[in-house]
């Protein structure tokens, strides 16, 4: 049976610049509660970035966290 708890985190097309460059383009994803979330990618691919905007200390240029 699926889960029917609404998401603790959600990331509906995020972005994310630092003057002209472009750090995150349209990012979207849902956690569930109990649910592991990996984030993976090469150097300089946004991880950490996308992890201070779910902590609070980095705001979006655009898009909406919840």
């Amino acid at each position: 049976m699926p889960d029917a708890s609404p998401p603790i985190l959600e990331l509906q097309d995020i972005h994310l610049s630092f003057g002209k460059e472009e750090i995150l383009s349209g990012v979207s994803l849902n956690v569930a509660p109990h649910e592991r979330l990996i984030v993976l990618g090469q150097s300089g691919g946004g991880k950490s970035t996308l992890l201070r905007l779910i902590l609070g200390i980095l705001t979006p240029s655009d898009g909406t966290l919840q």
